[in-house]
């Protein structure tokens, strides 16, 4: 039986038997779950999981390019326009298949959660992409006052979160506060916000006191971070629907010691480059077919809505007066 999750402009499936993976994909997308019928004039994609060790065909491997990951290293890695594997021996295996627009998942025996996370977010990425979207690593928020969002694009460690939450403080309605599903339809960009539970660090707290309430001291993690849901967030702070909405304005986030607190134009191409970085393979021979098509989408998209460069080396309540004052918002 296959479970159904409405991306809006199409539909992803999952038919597994593992209830753990199950879980994982519904920690990102269980908001839009659905038994309602599919609507046949729009794209599905269906992620197939199966409990086994994986063992890569050959033939995928000699008719693909190797691929290393820095960031997951040491799994193995290959693409190609048709199919593009990943797996780490004993734990798990993952086959995109771009023809079929599908993907197939592997638990190994060995498995770790983190690489359980990790199999289930490419998964997804395969299945947004074959719908006609992408995952981008960005807050999104409404515009107070609009049915529009903005979407606030970061490297970690920049201050993202802090921001986000600053802002929905302040009144902007904060849909997802690490990824959005982002389409490119009518001429325009279109965001859907990943509803899965926000993670606060230590310091945030400390610039953000309206939040120490709801922390446990019991419950910060390594990295020194701990849940906070939209629930809780939403007793003392703006949040908003999943609902796709049309995107108003790109912010690229930037900490520069010195520079003090600033929102400025910023060239669509110099933002292209940044989330080109992040989100597109391009290999020794270039793009492949499917990553030039996500590739368009992010072109088509920052081409189509204001882009802007916020500065960030001050307070929150600075950073807040600031976006306000360029969204000709009253102060708070």
């Amino acid at each position: 039986m296959t479970k159904w999750y409405d991306l809006r402009y199409g539909y992803l499936g999952l038919e597994t038997q593992s209830a753990e993976f199950e879980k994982a994909l519904d920690w990102f997308v269980g908001a839009f779950a659905t038994d309602e019928p599919l609507d046949e004039s729009l794209p599905t994609s269906i992620i197939h999981c199966v409990e086994g060790d994986y063992q890569p065909p050959q033939s995928v491997i000699d008719a693909s390019k190797d691929c290393k990951i820095e960031m997951y290293d040491p799994c193995k890695a290959y693409y190609s326009n048709d199919m593009s594997i990943m797996y780490r021996t004993g734990e798990f295996g993952l086959e995109m298949d771009h023809v079929n627009k599908c993907s197939r998942v592997y638990l190994g025996a060995n498995i770790k959660s983190a690489d359980l996370q990790l199999a289930c977010i490419f998964a997804m990425d395969q299945g947004v992409r074959s719908v006609g979207g992408a995952l981008l690593h960005c807050a999104s928020m409404d515009i107070p006052g609009t049915d529009e969002r903005l979407l606030l694009y970061a490297e970690s460690g920049t201050g993202k979160t802090t921001t986000s939450v600053a802002l929905s403080k302040a009144g902007f309605g904060l849909s997802g506060d690490d990824t959005a599903i982002v389409f490119f339809r009518d001429g325009r960009g279109w965001c859907l916000g990943l509803p899965r539970p926000g993670k606060v660090s230590r310091h945030t707290v400390e610039l953000l006191p309206f939040l120490e309430p709801f922390m446990d001291a019991k419950l910060w993690d390594k990295n020194e971070e701990q849940q906070l849901t939209r629930e809780t967030l939403g007793t003392v702070a703006s949040v908003s629907d999943f609902d796709m909405k049309r995107i108003h304005t790109f912010i690229d986030l930037r900490r520069v010691d010195g520079e003090g607190v600033s929102i400025v134009p910023y060239l669509p191409a110099e933002a292209l480059a940044k989330v080109v970085a992040d989100r597109v393979l391009i290999g020794d021979d270039g793009l492949t077919d499917h990553d030039a098509s996500r590739f368009d989408l992010f072109v088509n998209m920052l081409s189509t809505v204001r882009v802007r460069q916020l500065s960030v080396d001050g307070s929150p309540e600075e950073i807040v007066a600031k976006v306000r004052e360029e969204f000709e918002l009253e102060p708070v």
